[in-house]
């Protein structure tokens, strides 16, 4: 089957309408507040973020990470919703104090603005990667899981997205300063920059400018928070360098089938067995940082291929992922679509694997779990068989995007003769 522009605009309206549908009736029946079906508010993650904001703005900016002032912030912000639950919030500190004037306005009103930013900004960043197919390519990006719960729940996740298309391009084309500025301008979700800034540092020599960019920007968020609230500032750095050397997990209550990392599948592997879940996590990470670094080495990537990998390697190796973060996967799936047109039959493969998995691997966690007492978490399997299938595609040798100077490639032919 040939999946053209028209016939991924008719995929994505229909299966895009019935999934939306449901969810906009489950808000209505939660008064506009809430989602009913969840028993969670609308943008549950961006009331964590405003109420932060919020904190700040009033001066409560010491008892950031009190768990027990951030719920009383949130409640506060949200109002009475007949909601009693909370969120922890562990973004970076100097969010918080950059979000304090917006806290003025509404939550609901704030929310509306991150969606509209959020999707205004991807559908700059499409363009900027030379894709003349926009409409059909948000149409079907909206029925990816992770995509739609990102943008259900209030996430960064299809803004950071967005500003990572933008890098792409701008590398792509030489404008090294400016792919560092926007690689540098992520740190408000340090986690979702560190692939594409390895990339950065390790050409370093040829490319100093981007460097310098996402240096500045980097610096920039700092300095905001070390002037609204060093002392938090610190404490969130201490308590971050924990987590990364996985001495602490970043929320304690989580659970563990909600985690697409390689922490989460040992630990539900292997219950109660943490000296051996811990090493083997840690030994996966360290083989997949390592692969990366022998697969930069051998194949020589263009700009395209470096970034969509680099995406991947932050999936894989970053200590804390969430569902929603997968919507960074689209990155790479519409830059290999686009480079590697001899390779869309095991693409299209990988892309209905990683779906599945976006789709269906938490609640199949949780049902081995409850009936096992053991899981196996199929979302990093499945992300390591899918880029597997398309590892072709990241080849040097592939065809580049028509925006990165040379000729777009041609469509793949249609099949000669139609499956059963």
């Amino acid at each position: 089957m040939r999946l053209d522009a028209v016939r991924l605009e008719r995929i994505g309206r229909w299966v895009g309408t019935a999934v939306w549908s449901v969810w906009f009736a489950s808000v209505i029946a939660g008064g506009g507040q809430l989602q009913a079906l969840a028993g969670s508010p609308l943008g549950e993650d961006w009331l964590v973020l405003h109420a932060a904001g919020e904190m700040v703005r009033t001066g409560q900016g010491a008892s950031l990470l009190d768990p027990e002032a951030q719920r009383a912030a949130q409640h506060a912000a949200l109002g009475a919703a007949g909601w009693d639950g909370f969120n922890l919030y562990t973004s970076p500190p100097w969010v918080a104090v950059a979000l304090s004037p917006l806290s003025h306005l509404p939550f609901h009103a704030t929310l509306a603005l991150l969606w509209a930013l959020s999707l205004g900004v991807l559908w700059l960043g499409l363009r900027a990667l030379g894709l003349p197919e926009r409409r059909a390519i948000l149409a079907t990006l909206l029925c990816f899981p992770a995509f739609a719960d990102a943008l259900k729940s209030g996430q960064t996740s299809v803004l950071t997205l967005g500003i990572l298309c933008l890098a792409t391009a701008a590398r792509a084309r030489g404008e090294l300063l400016r792919a560092g500025l926007l690689v540098g301008l992520l740190l408000y979700k340090p986690q979702v920059a560190t692939g594409a800034a390895l990339v950065l540092l390790l050409e370093s020599r040829r490319q100093g400018r981007a460097v310098v960019g996402m240096a500045l920007s980097a610096s920039a968020w700092v300095i905001v928070g070390l002037l609204g609230e060093p002392d938090v500032c610190l404490a969130w750095l201490g308590w971050m360098g924990r987590v990364a050397l996985g001495s602490e997990p970043l929320w304690k209550d989580l659970p563990l089938t909600g985690g697409y990392t390689f922490r989460a599948f040992f630990s539900l592997l292997l219950p109660g067995l943490p000296a051996l879940a811990r090493p083997a996590s840690l030994l996966a990470t360290i083989a997949t940082i390592a692969g990366f670094l022998w697969w930069r080495r051998r194949a020589r990537p263009g700009p395209d291929a470096a970034m969509a990998a680099a995406v991947v390697l932050t999936l894989l190796a970053s200590p804390h992922v969430l569902g929603y973060e997968w919507t960074l996967l689209c990155l790479p799936a519409l830059v290999l679509w686009r480079r590697a047109p001899a390779q869309r039959r095991r693409l299209a493969k990988a892309f209905a694997l990683v779906w599945m998995a976006s789709a269906w691997s938490i609640t199949l966690a949780r049902v081995q779990v409850a009936l096992l007492g053991v899981a196996a978490h199929l979302a990093v399997p499945a992300l390591l068989a899918a880029v597997w299938l398309g590892r072709r595609s990241f080849d040097g040798t592939g065809s580049p995007l028509g925006v990165f100077g040379g000729r777009a490639p041609e469509p793949a032919s249609p099949p000669t003769s139609r499956a059963p």
